[in-house]
């Protein structure tokens, strides 16, 4: 699994991953993250897997976080109009 740990009021876009460098900080967060998880009903994050929500959660790093843009933008796709009759 992916971990990241942004500082967000100096780094907005989510480009400088300081979990190396603030393990201490990660390490809270995520046990904060865990207890809030476990006191929810339905049971939060770790509990309940989804396999859709997984797959999006992938796109969305893969995109957003890690830059990898191996799929079309909609700018790059090619229009597309009902009348054209193309996919």
């Amino acid at each position: 699994d992916r971990e990241y740990l942004f500082d967000l009021e100096k780094d907005y876009k989510e480009t400088n991953n300081r979990l190396d460098s603030h393990p201490d900080v990660a390490a809270s967060l995520y046990a904060d993250l865990k207890a809030w998880a476990d006191k929810q009903s339905p049971p939060g994050i770790w509990v309940m897997k989804s396999g859709a929500m997984s797959s999006q959660g992938h796109k969305y790093f893969d995109w957003y976080i890690d830059r990898k843009r191996d799929i079309p933008t909609p700018s790059n796709r090619k229009a597309q109009s009902p009348e054209s009759g193309e996919k």
